[in-house]
């Protein structure tokens, strides 16, 4: 048996094209390297389809997910505050367009079915993921 020259086929789950830069430079060290390549981006089509609702209306509804969503916005606020990068440091949370990176990659777009603990995808969207041939998936 040889050893295959074949690279890792990597597929990207993203809640939208905007990702933070930190992810963005992920994305750039996997089409860099000799072992993998970036093949798909799996993008949640839910997100744009919904109107973005008052504070009180999103505690209601997903409490939860408001919660997890505030503490982040307020530790990213006191990282960038309170321990300053050194001014030659990039922005890891400098939103950029990952679109922009990988303009002939192909999308699927997908709505998943959210449930408190989990979201899962509907058999046609894994059927037309599966077409792509992906090793891997990482969701982001």
């Amino acid at each position: 048996m040889g050893i295959t020259s074949q690279k890792i086929r990597v597929g990207l789950m993203l809640g939208g094209p905007m990702v933070p830069a930190w992810i963005a430079q992920m994305v750039d060290q996997i089409q860099l390297s000799s072992h993998s390549e970036v093949v798909l981006m799996v993008v949640d089509d839910s997100r744009a389809a919904k109107p973005v609702q008052p504070l009180l209306a999103r505690l209601r509804q997903e409490p939860i997910a408001t919660f997890h969503s505030a503490i982040r916005r307020v530790l990213e606020t006191l990282d960038r505050s309170l321990l300053q990068a050194p001014p030659e440091l990039p922005d890891a949370f400098l939103p950029v367009n990952i679109c922009d990176r990988l303009p002939q990659l192909p999308q699927v777009l997908v709505v998943p079915q959210r449930t408190t603990w989990s979201d899962r995808l509907n058999d046609d969207d894994i059927t037309r993921i599966r077409q792509h041939e992906v090793d891997v998936l990482i969701r982001i």
